[in-house]
């Protein structure tokens, strides 16, 4: 009997390596997707939530990460950067009287601790060459600059550095802008008119903008967050989505989307790439967020509509880092 067997193994053997490798992967590896080339490294999306925001961190990153479904080659991971900020009694705003300053305080004094973590976090990223990006969401934003201040060496991963609704003073620094990459600018949004959080403190970067030079602000005419309306920043996505992907070499087609640019979308616009004399803006409400416009700055005037940003831009002949 152990004769038999041992013949039996030696038949088999012999019959599996007279066959092609390449038909024995197919049978096992036909249902698993190609793998990426060795230099592949997937793109890291770090989300900072901000004030009382745990339910910004569960729509946002969502709502960015389904957009990026549309470019199935582009590999990105988004990670919510969680802290104790979220963790705070709800409905505690700036404008909600004598008890918000005391919470602010705290959640203040919560983002200069947490700007620990996340340094360690980005100093991590940059040991190991893995590319990242930061998207910061309102005290998020405090946070995320307050780690960038303790680092010493050039962040050579980092691709791209977001704000929304910055709720910290726009005299705030980054004392050595110079770790930023070459052609970088931390790019700001913000809505003096519909960001009824933060609009009783009109000295916030989230109302009136940044004064340093290494910051680049955006007006929008977005709300702070769905308690105001569905006109808010998490529609924004779209645009970051769009700006990533272009900066990583990803495309979405070359021609333009059909979509109905007929219809008249709500009149509420962010500006989201300065074109010298030219704005190009997002629709800011959820219905239209697909709905691009190219505006001319002094007559307000509207040159061009189209619902793919990486054709509008293609068209423009735009290039460089956005």
């Amino acid at each position: 009997m152990k004769t038999l067997r041992f013949m039996k193994i030696i038949i088999i053997s012999i019959i599996l390596m007279t066959l092609p490798v390449t038909s024995i992967m197919a049978s096992s590896c036909d249902n698993l997707p190609p793998a990426p080339p060795k230099n592949y490294k997937i793109t890291t999306i770090i989300f900072v939530s901000g004030f009382n925001a745990s339910r910004i961190a569960r729509e946002f990153t969502p709502k960015l990460q389904k957009w990026f479904k549309q470019i199935p080659d582009f590999k990105v991971r988004i990670k919510n950067h969680g802290w104790k900020s979220r963790k705070m009694r709800r409905g505690s705003y700036l404008i909600d009287g004598i008890k918000v300053p005391e919470k602010w305080k705290k959640a203040n004094k919560a983002a200069l601790k947490e700007a620990r973590r996340l340094s360690r976090r980005i100093k991590s990223y940059e040991r190991k060459g893995k590319a990242y990006y930061l998207i910061g969401y309102g005290l998020g934003t405090k946070v995320i600059l307050e780690s960038l201040n303790k680092q010493k060496k050039k962040l050579k991963n980092l691709k791209g550095i977001y704000f929304l609704g910055a709720a910290m003073p726009n005299t705030s620094k980054l004392r050595n802008f110079r770790i930023l990459p070459k052609g970088i600018k931390i790019i700001n949004f913000y809505s003096p008119k519909y960001d009824s959080v933060l609009k009783s403190q009109p000295q916030l970067a989230g109302i009136n903008g940044f004064k340093k030079h290494y910051f680049q602000n955006f007006k929008t005419e977005a709300s702070h967050s769905p308690r105001d309306d569905k006109c808010n920043y998490y529609n924004l996505t779209n645009t970051l989505g769009y700006f990533i992907a272009y900066n990583e070499g990803y495309t979405i087609a070359t021609k333009k989307i059909n979509c109905d640019l007929s219809s008249t979308p709500r009149n509420r616009w962010n500006n989201i790439i300065d074109l010298g004399t030219s704005w190009i803006q997002q629709n800011a409400c959820p219905e239209s967020t697909n709905y691009f416009r190219i505006v001319d700055k002094k007559r307000n005037r509207v040159k061009s509509k189209d619902c793919n940003l990486h054709h509008m831009i293609k068209v423009r002949q735009e290039t460089g880092p956005l």
